[in-house]
């Protein structure tokens, strides 16, 4: 659930990309997915784990407004979702070690998002018994001190028989609720002795998910003159090393220093048997006797002569990252730059001088530079990023149109390294600290906020065809009674009209994006919604999408509490964040205000509240956007996107309780280890319900760790 803040992040492959309300709609349909089949889920890295270099030595400094709305957001979404588990860093957060600051595992993610799962350490991440229990931390990884026979012994001294009951009960929870205790398959992988491990194949036909998804989630950044599709009857070279297999795939943990990019490396790898590699995929789908090849980056000659022989030129190039205890080529875990691998640069380059149909398919685990990318040669590019063992078919599946690419970017691509509002920190003594000093302008808010141009922006996508957007419009009336935030049942809609335009079909991803009013103090514009559709060529849809008050809402430090800021608000439909379609304002009015009481259009829940309660005030326009940015204040709580959610109570500092176990288990009474917030019975963990409807459903987009990082789509 990291935030992808430094483009050369090692891990960032396995994350969601660089916003908050992206990245916390996937980690919600993760842990459900994970979690509706009885496995517990279990989210990382709690906070702040943004770089590999110096990872266990290192502090993130994060102001209590971007811990809020920008890194706790996704895990605040995983509570929402029921987690049975959290990962605790290996970093400190604000020079207090992750697995012993009270601050995050305790008041922020216990109290305030109101987990009730167990927390579970990074490998050897903990470091003092009494303290890291006092702080949060229930299960130490691996077995070692400062639990085991430390725990133990520090019984009746430094730690007490309640606050070990109570990690006992963190434990037993999820177990309980996710039915682990009836009808569970048994336990068959021991960790410590894989070799051991029964061979149990439970792949059945995940191949043809993989590849599908792999294909639809590819990222069409270029596409002159239609290049693309290509017909089944041309001559092609596919170019590079990136197009065969690793030299040895009995590596572990991904860590191939050459052969093509599938997927990172470290413990978010996976040891594959096999793999479909581009130049197989494309013999398989073209005809072997159409398609040459050369595999060596550095023989420029026998690249040019093959690709001057051939009608279309495939150049595979790629630029891996992984996990900080391994280290490749001189990257430890983080990219040392944001260059592409194997003399990638040239090869593009060399191939483009003797080919005028040159197509670039990226495998990359984040962004790279591109100083190739206009030229004229240089006919279509595709970011096929980390799509799985299926990566060949995947591919050849795209180049003939068989499936129409419908990726959007997940983060911004800049046209120049300086353009990006953080970095990896690679020099170091001591305890280095990395100050988050960009605040909430990470990914596309920086570009946003500071009026740089992309080279490709969050969001962007090309496709096969093309749509047309029209009718934005609010759906819940020109004047809309909001209440406070604390009422979790409070949704405002959007609805706008998306037409393939095109001659095929193809899918498009729409993207709502929020301008705030000058007092909230919030970048020009945010990521709020977004939905898929597929169309049919001349088809139309009306998409929906809904907007809930925490949505709406900005942390405030001085209240500490969600508040919804009085003024005029922008919503945006786009095509990606610099692609702004149409636009609807509104304005959210205190109900004191006699000019706002005479609203009779109200679609909303009332509050039973005895707050103040707002009025939406809404009118469309099209064209322009908001783009300014200051503080302001207000008073709210919590509330959750697309839905509704029910809880147990809310605390006294108006923070939503969300809790996750259903039936009985035994409890102790609140020890340091596991402060709470819930209002209801020790004894009795209240259910969550979900804020997602039942007819939800998830559409691919982009990757993720060793696959795919997902658009969902409400049905």
């Amino acid at each position: 659930m990291n935030m992808a803040r430094a483009p050369a992040g090692g891990r960032n492959w396995e994350g969601y990309g660089g916003d908050p309300y992206l990245a916390g709609e996937v980690a919600y349909q993760t842990v459900k997915g994970h979690q509706d089949v009885g496995v517990i889920a279990c989210v990382k890295h709690v906070i702040g784990n943004e770089q590999e270099n110096f990872r266990s030595s290192s502090s993130s400094n994060i102001d209590d407004r971007t811990m809020h709305e920008i890194y706790g957001w996704p895990f605040f979404k995983s509570v929402q979702a029921g987690t049975g588990s959290a990962m605790c860093a290996f970093n400190m957060i604000n020079n207090t070690i992750a697995c012993e600051n009270n601050n995050v595992l305790n008041k922020l993610l216990r109290q305030e998002y109101g987990f009730k799962g167990f927390v579970l350490s990074d490998w050897n991440a903990a470091y003092t018994t009494a303290v890291a229990v006092a702080s949060g931390l229930d299960m130490m990884q691996p077995d070692a001190p400062p639990y085991g026979a430390a725990l133990l012994s520090a019984i009746g001294r430094t730690v007490t028989q309640a606050q070990v009951d109570q990690i006992a009960v963190n434990i037993l929870a999820p177990y309980y609720l996710l039915g682990q205790d009836r009808s569970y398959p048994p336990v068959t992988c021991n960790y410590s002795y894989p070799l051991e491990t029964p061979l149990n194949n439970v792949t059945k036909d995940h191949y043809t998910f993989i590849r599908s998804s792999g294909a639809e989630s590819t990222v069409l950044l270029k596409n002159n003159n239609n290049t693309l599709p290509l017909s089944v009857g041309v001559r092609i070279a596919v170019i590079g090393s990136d197009a065969r297999a690793p030299s040895n795939m009995a590596l572990t943990q991904g860590r191939y220093p050459d052969g093509t990019v599938y997927q990172g490396w470290g413990s978010g790898a996976i040891d594959m048997a096999s793999i479909v590699t581009p130049l197989q995929g494309i013999q398989t789908r073209f005809g072997a006797s159409r398609v040459t090849s050369s595999l060596d980056d550095f023989n420029i000659a026998d690249v040019q002569a093959k690709a001057r022989a051939a009608d279309v030129a495939i150049v595979c190039v790629c630029a891996n990252s992984g996990e900080g205890h391994i280290t490749i080529d001189g990257n430890a875990g983080d990219r040392k730059n944001l260059t592409l691998w194997h003399n990638g640069d040239n090869l593009i380059n060399a191939v483009a001088q003797v080919n005028r149909k040159t197509i670039v398919v990226l495998h990359i685990t984040g962004p790279v530079t591109m100083p190739w990318i206009n030229h004229p040669n240089i006919s279509a590019v595709l970011l096929a990023g980390t799509p799985g063992e299926e990566s060949g078919n995947s591919l050849a599946d795209v180049l003939v149109g068989l499936v129409n690419p419908s990726g959007k970017l997940t983060y911004t691509i800049a046209r120049n390294v300086n353009d990006y509002p953080a970095r990896v920190i690679y020099t170091g003594t001591g305890v280095v600290q990395i100050d988050y000093t960009e605040k909430l302008n990470i990914d596309y808010r920086h570009f946003d906020t500071n009026r740089i141009s992309p080279l490709f922006e969050f969001g962007f996508g090309l496709s096969y065809t093309t749509f047309q957007y029209s009718n934005f419009r609010s759906t819940t009336g020109n004047q809309v009674l909001f209440a406070p935030v604390d009422d979790v049942s409070m949704v405002m809609t959007f609805s706008v009209s998306v037409r393939n335009s095109g001659t095929v079909a193809g899918a498009e991803v729409a993207q709502l994006y929020i301008a705030y009013p000058p007092a909230a103090g919030e970048p020009p514009k945010v990521l709020r919604n977004f939905e898929k559709v597929f169309l049919a060529p001349g088809a139309s849809s009306t998409i929906t999408f809904s907007l809930s008050g925490m949505e709406l809402s900005v942390w405030s430090v001085t209240q500490q509490n969600w508040t919804l800021v009085m003024g005029t608000y922008t919503a945006m439909v786009a095509a990606s964040s610099r692609d702004i379609k149409q636009n609807v304002t509104f304005d959210v009015v205190s109900r004191l205000n006699p000019s706002t009481t005479t609203s009779t259009r109200s679609t909303a829940v009332a509050s039973t509240s005895t707050r103040t309660s707002s009025t939406l005030s809404l009118s469309t326009t099209t064209g322009s956007r908001t783009t300014s940015t200051t503080q302001g204040g207000g008073s709210a709580s919590a509330t959750t996107s697309l839905g509704t959610v029910t809880s147990s109570g809310f605390s006294t500092s108006n923070n939503l309780t969300m809790t996750m176990a259903t039936g009985s288990i035994p409890s102790t009474s609140s020890s340091t280890a596991s402060a709470s917030s819930s209002t209801t019975s020790n004894s009795t963990l209240p259910a969550t319900t979900a804020p997602f409807s039942s007819a939800s459903r998830v559409v691919v987009i982009m990757m993720s760790p060793s696959l795919v990082i997902v658009f969902m789509a409400i049905a």
